[in-house]
């Protein structure tokens, strides 16, 4: 990497409007130098919500790095000859579109880590102007988790494999400055110390601090005279979704396992799905079931770990979904046979894929997971989000992990959410691999995960369920032309 120079003169000011119609939902007001829009609290309260402005870009976390391109990349959706989407299934990176799309995702993962640095930065040099208690560990324990997350998806599209990654020259850089200088691309090793470094800070801020370790989830997502939460500040609501400390050992636990660190992956996910609030008599997360389901609640906002909330979503539901640019088969067969297996028992397999009629007279089968209302009349049920991170996710990780009586524990737990029989295990771990992959491809159908997965494994192209006979399998994306020269 030698030709990325991050540097930022202005960022966007942002304010949150949390008027009941719209929580959570962020507009851009301004741009204001970072010196200026950083001399006081609200300002760092916007340079944040502007971070996660950039992250819900349809190119990243609002589509490309969730429900399509990446999705395109595990041969997840029907795709049309001559078309990015084949192009990127197929892992024809160089094609022209293809090489458009990777870049744009390239560079807007580092330009969201420039504004995130533009935080870290100076709050040190400015933490009086944070004057709410516990303020300041808080933005500064969020935005160095967030730097970690955004990396690590770096090393994940653009990076070796993590079997052959140890000693490895990656040709990426870490950036934690801003500055017109070229930044100097660091080794595998190097990179994976920066990430649990912001990481391991990030946490030991948040962890004493943090709401979600002290109220119920629904506590902090509304003032209500029925909760117990009063916050210091409407930036303490919500949390339950942004980079929270339990979303930190989330991504811990996700981190490890890419650095196959098992005993820590398994540990932190662990830490996750027993979280729990109220002296520990509850558990703060739970497993979606048939009856989230039942109320329309498809993408289980309650699995939420970490994600967005697109204030759009409706929209993208619209335009990529019941179009008919985003699906699978005409009919059920397809999905149902080779998917599920037609089990007749799934609850995915029973309700969250549909037909839908189009104009023209022909049918598609899609996906019902980011389908919400046009309207939301009801704040408590506003499920507009996008899941970056789900518990489901840490029951696999920990299913893939822990030792085999646990695991089994956990296996049958998370199967009898689902509606499916749960096998036994096997005590070796690589051994488990299939059984884990064969979940993930129905767990997180259009969550952008899957593809991660077969990286992870390193899965031939027999293991890519729906690939085609042309599809020469590369897990590894190019970086753009002027980085490499």
């Amino acid at each position: 990497m030698k030709k990325l120079i991050i540097s930022i003169f202005t960022i966007c000011s942002l304010f949150t409007s949390v008027a009941c119609s719209d929580w959570l939902t962020v507009y851009p007001k301004t741009e204001t130098p970072v010196e200026q829009l950083l001399s006081d609290e609200q300002g760092y309260e916007d340079a944040l919500a502007g971070v996660y402005i950039l992250m819900k870009n349809s190119s990243l976390y609002g589509g490309g790095l969730s429900f399509s391109y990446i999705e395109n990349l595990a041969n997840l959706w029907d795709v049309t000859n001559q078309s990015v989407a084949q192009s990127l299934s197929l892992h024809r990176y160089t094609d022209a579109g293809a090489s458009s799309v990777i870049d744009n995702i390239y560079g807007k993962l580092y330009n969201a880590i420039a504004n995130l640095n533009a935080i870290l930065i100076h709050i040190d040099e400015s933490k009086e102007v944070l004057v709410t208690q516990d303020m300041y560990e808080i933005i500064k324990g969020e935005a160095l988790a967030l730097r970690a997350f955004l990396h690590f998806d770096i090393l994940r599209l653009f990076g070796p494999l993590p079997e052959s990654a140890q000693g490895s020259d990656i040709r990426l850089s870490y950036i934690t400055t801003l500055s017109k200088d070229v930044n100097t691309p660091i080794s595998f090793e190097q990179y994976k110390t920066c990430i649990w470094a912001d990481l391991e800070e990030a946490q030991k801020l948040l962890k004493e601090v943090d709401p979600i370790l002290h109220y119920a989830i629904d506590d902090l997502k509304y003032v209500n005279a029925f909760n117990d939460f009063s916050p210091k500040s409407e930036f303490f609501l919500h949390r339950v979704i942004r980079m929270n400390y339990y979303a930190t050992k989330a991504l811990e636990a996700r981190c490890a396992l890419w650095f196959q660190e098992t005993e820590r992956a398994c540990n932190a996910a662990l830490e996750v799905i027993n979280a729990s609030y109220d002296g520990g008599q509850n558990l703060s997360f739970r497993l979606g079931t048939s009856g989230d389901f039942g109320n329309g609640n498809y993408v289980l906002p309650c699995e939420h770990i970490f994600a967005i909330h697109d204030y759009s979503l409706y929209s993208k539901y619209t335009a990529n979904f019941s179009s008919g640019n985003l699906k699978k088969g005409e009919n059920e067969s397809i999905i149902k046979s080779k998917l599920f297996s037609s089990t007749g028992t799934d609850i995915r397999e029973l309700s969250l894929w549909e037909q839908i009629a189009l104009e023209n007279h022909s049918n598609i089968y899609t996906i019902k997971k980011y389908s919400v209302p046009e309207k939301i009349s009801n704040i408590y049920y506003d499920y507009r989000q996008i899941p970056l991170i789900r518990l489901s996710e840490m029951y696999l990780i920990a299913t893939e992990t822990a030792p085999l009586s646990d695991a089994q524990t956990l296996w049958e737990t998370y199967c009898a959410s689902r509606g499916i029989v749960a096998q036994s295990l096997p005590a070796n771990l690589v051994d488990r691999r299939p059984i884990v992959l064969n979940e993930f491809r129905k767990e997180f159908y259009a969550e952008g995960q899957l593809f991660y997965l077969y990286k992870r494994y390193n899965s031939p192209k027999e293991d890519i369920l729906f690939s085609t006979s042309d599809l020469s399998v590369n897990y590894v994306l190019p970086l753009p032309v002027t980085e490499i020269k």
